[in-house]
């Protein structure tokens, strides 16, 4: 096995995790099979999990408003970040982990501009694409 970094040239052949562009191919692939009419967008995803269901919720909430067009827009309703803190961080100690957005949080990391200026933080609506972890 070899491992490429600062002591070997990376090439063409070098391989790297998909990481953060994960969610834009996901999302693309499950446009895919939309556009093929193997799923419906609007339907609920209930009718298509074989192996894993939705969680119990809150009294109120209603499984059958979880579409992909929902969960792709990171709208579905589900609680997500309560759900993390919850399932997630709590179990580990991760006390002061979340996925709030960095700029509702006092005591937060720095964001620098490729300039070395402080950048702003933003309020992202899709909480599952951002958070603060402590190291």
């Amino acid at each position: 096995m070899v491992h490429r970094g600062a002591d070997q040239a990376v090439d063409e052949q070098t391989l790297f995790p998909v990481a953060s562009l994960s969610k834009w191919i996901t999302a693309y692939g499950v446009l895919l099979l939309a556009q093929e009419g193997r799923i419906d967008l609007d339907a609920p995803v209930s009718a298509y999990l074989e192996r894993w269901q939705l969680p119990d919720t809150a009294p109120g909430f209603n499984n059958d408003d979880v579409t992909a067009r929902r969960l792709l827009a990171h709208v579905a309703g589900l609680p997500f970040a309560e759900y993390m803190r919850r399932a997630v961080f709590e179990p580990v100690g991760m006390a002061k982990s979340t996925y709030a957005p960095l700029s509702t949080l006092t005591d937060t990391s720095g964001s620098w501009t490729a300039e070395g200026t402080v950048a702003p933080l933003y309020s992202y609506a899709a909480l599952g694409a951002t958070g603060s972890c402590p190291p």
